[in-house]
């Protein structure tokens, strides 16, 4: 198979497909030959790729560290601040594909872990905040948003996780807090 560019007479630029495949008939050898017009499939792929980039740069572009896994609690996509946040607190990397809750976390952090996912693969959104403990020796109060992960038909395929630093929020409400006491 061969895919060659063609312009025709009006000036439009089209991709073909070329194949040829050998066919014997008794003594004889023939090719059957077949030309295919590709060019709708080679735009939408190109589409596609655009869309892609356009995603990919959408979700690098915030601060927040985002992820989604699938019903099997597997890595589908994340960002370069998610992976940051792992390397952060003391996790490690993790892979498309990959489990986002690897067998040797302790038994009742898989539990944990898996109770929240569960609730998001149930159909709800919530929020869950807390304070984590940072390489750098700093607790980071940290806001985690849960929401299910809908296909086009709007079936739950898996868990979109945002996670915020909040930590400087909470800092500036507890300051208020103390100054309007004063």
């Amino acid at each position: 198979q061969l895919e060659i560019p063609l312009r025709t007479r009006s000036g439009q630029e089209r991709s073909l497909l070329i194949s040829s495949e050998p066919i014997k008939l008794g003594d004889e050898t023939y090719f059957l030959n077949s030309l295919l017009d590709i060019t709708e499939r080679k735009q939408a792929e190109q589409k596609l790729r655009e869309n892609e980039a356009l995603l990919r740069q959408v979700l690098e572009s915030t601060q927040d560290a985002i992820f989604a896994i699938d019903r099997d609690y597997c890595l589908l996509v994340n960002n370069e601040r998610h992976q940051r946040v792992l390397s952060e607190t003391g996790g490690h990397s993790l892979r498309v594909g990959e489990s986002i809750l690897p067998p040797d976390y302790l038994p009742e952090v898989l539990a944990h872990w898996r109770k929240l996912y569960d609730r998001a693969l149930s159909g709800e959104s919530f929020k869950w905040e807390r304070e984590w403990p940072y390489k750098d020796g700093h607790l980071h109060t940290i806001e985690s948003r849960f929401s299910p992960l809908c296909d086009a038909n709007g079936a739950n395929v898996g868990v979109l996780v945002v996670i915020l630093d909040i930590t400087d929020r909470k800092q500036t409400e507890i300051k208020l807090k103390e100054s309007e006491a004063k």
